[in-house]
This record gives structure tokens, sequence and C-alpha cells, in this order.
């Protein structure tokens, strides 16, 4: 199986150019688009989502990671062995938490001599994809061993204070592991001048009413009951969970 994440956007001509770039090659495979509308150019809030979805990932599969601002500069390219299949990604940072919270890793470089003809602005397609093809087929690594401490980001913080990504329901996810939050002990937020409750789920509060819980991620999650928070609060990626501190200590803390 291969398995594509990446900033393309949904239903994008680039996405759509992996996928059939792979079933060109290898059309018994399935072809599973995880996710297409990670947040554009921000790699450690997309890295934090990967993180989070590698674990519905099953094993032995191959996976197309692209969020990748610096295409085509000299920053490396990575194919890291885990579990019977393989991640590819940019070396920016995108597999850096994904990496160091699995056991068991063989990160290779991938030598770019093996791919000669490669689009300066298209990575995705021109070398993860025939990396891919040559992986699932156990053609052998184009590349050479390196030690996952190299990885860019190995050691940089696995949290965000601030949203991540906004679902199609406008539900704000936050970099934040809830279990960070709800060790801290708290049971609400004041965001925006309102008191928010940390709930099990929608049904806790009533229609309208905002809540914080514990997606199906893991991550803290700012949410309205039958609404849309990114509309009652007026937030998008990037944006400080509610421009509150509490967070941003809390995880100081932890």
């Amino acid at each position: 199986m291969y398995v594509l994440f990446n900033d393309f956007g949904i239903g994008s001509l680039y996405a759509n150019q992996l996928e059939l770039s792979l079933r060109a090659v290898d059309n018994h495979r399935p072809v599973v688009t995880l996710m297409s509308d990670a947040p554009a150019f921000r790699i450690r809030a997309a890295a934090i989502l990967l993180r989070s979805l590698y674990r519905v990932i099953p094993q032995g599969a191959v996976v197309l990671a692209v969020v990748d601002p610096g295409v085509g500069t000299s920053r490396g390219m990575l194919a890291i062995e885990h579990s019977g299949g393989w991640l590819l990604a940019p070396d920016n940072g995108l597999a850096a938490i994904a990496a160091r919270e699995f056991k068991g890793l063989t990160p290779w470089r991938l030598d770019m001599r093996q791919f000669p003809d490669v689009s300066a602005s298209f990575h995705g397609r021109d070398v993860f994809v025939p990396a891919a093809l040559m992986l699932a087929r156990g053609a052998g690594v184009p590349g050479s061993r390196i030690y996952v401490e190299e990885l860019l980001g190995w050691r940089g913080p696995s949290e965000m204070a601030e949203v991540i990504y906004v679902d199609p329901f406008g539900n704000l996810f936050s970099g934040v592991r809830a279990a960070c939050f709800a060790g801290s002990g708290k049971v609400s937020l004041t965001i925006a001048g309102r008191e928010i409750p940390f709930v099990r789920t929608f049904g806790d509060v009533d229609p309208g009413e905002p809540l914080l819980y514990e997606n199906s991620l893991g991550l803290l999650e700012l949410a309205v009951n039958q609404g849309s928070a990114a509309e009652m609060f007026g937030l998008t990626v990037g944006d400080p969970l509610g421009g509150c501190p509490r967070i941003e200590s809390l995880l100081r803390k932890s």
C-alpha cells in the first residue's frame, strides 16, 4: 500500500499526479490519500499531524509525506524504514517528530544522483514516487544510511500551542496532546473571554456551545456542538489558541 500525506490541497493536480505516477507503474498496490490538506508550508504543524496519524497507517505501507517549501534547494530527502514499511519525507523536520516517537527506525538519505529527470519544483513526483516504487518491490534503498539523530528537527519540541488544522466542520485542532493538558489538572481554558470546559464529547454541552476535548488523534481540540469554532472565535491555522498563554505555560511545566 502507498499512503499519501501532503499540503497540495484536496483534489489538486499535484496530489493527483502522485497517485497517477504510482499507478502507472504499479497498479496492484492500493494508493490511499491520508491527507492532502495538511497546513501549507507549516512544517512543524504538519509534523504533529503526521505523528498523530501514523498510528492508523498499516504496517508495511510506503508513506509519501510532502510538505516541502524548500523544494529544489539543497535540503536532503529521506527514506525511513519502520515496521516493514517506509516513510519518505524531505529532511526539513516533517518526519522528525514521528521518527522520535517510534522505535526501530532505520533512516537513509536519498542520493539525488539516482533520479536524473527531476523538476526543480516537484520532488514529490520526481523523487519520492520512483523511490517508493523501488522500495515497495524490495529493490534496495537509493541512498546511504544515517543516524536518526541527524534528522533535521530531531531535538525540536513535539507540541505546539496554536491551531494547526481546521477541519471541514470548523473544529480547531491544537498542536497540544490532550493528555498534556488533562495531566495538568485543568478543567477549562479562557479563550476570547469565554470559559471553555474540557469535556469528553460534544454531547456534554448544549448545541451552539463551545467545548475542548480530546479528539480522535489524541490532540486537544476546540469545537462547538453543532457549530463552527473557527467562525465563533475567528481563529485559523497559526493562531495561538485564543491568544491565551496558559497552554504555553503548561508546556513549559511538562
